[in-house]
């Protein structure tokens, strides 16, 4: 995976953006939404490295 604390940081916003919508808006953002999320960033849903990555560059 390639990029720097910026793209880290891109990560943490897309989920304080998300929750940012479910606590104002909850029918906006539904399970499968946060289940997604987690796939990618956590599982590494597309074996991207995303842990490695964070380990390396942290937000």
């Amino acid at each position: 995976m390639k990029g720097e604390a910026g793209a880290a940081n891109t990560f943490a916003e897309i989920v304080q953006n998300t929750y940012g919508w479910n606590v104002m808006k909850p029918q906006a953002v539904d399970k499968e939404m946060w289940n997604e999320i987690y796939d990618v960033y956590v599982k590494d849903k597309f074996n991207l490295g995303v842990q490695d990555y964070l380990k390396a560059e942290p937000a």
